[in-house]
C-alpha cells in the first residue's frame, strides 16, 4: 500500500524534499506528479509523492 503525500513550496524546495524522500533507505518513492502552481499570486508549487515502506515492497 502506497501512502500520498502533498508537498507545498517553491519548486527549488519541493524538489529538494523530494530528492531527499527518495534518499531514505525506509522507504521507496512509487510516483512524482508534476508540480501544480498553488492559486493567486502565490509563487508555491503543490507536488504530490507517492512513497512506500520498503518493508511492503518486498
Amino acid at each position: 500500500m502506497a501512502v500520498s503525500v502533498r508537498l507545498m513550496g517553491l519548486p527549488e524546495e519541493v524538489d529538494a524534499v523530494t530528492a531527499a524522500l527518495s534518499e531514505l533507505p525506509a522507504v521507496q518513492v512509487v510516483a512524482v506528479s508534476r508540480p501544480y502552481p498553488c492559486r493567486g499570486r502565490d509563487l508555491r508549487v503543490r507536488v504530490y509523492v507517492e512513497i512506500r515502506s520498503v518493508e511492503e515492497s518486498r
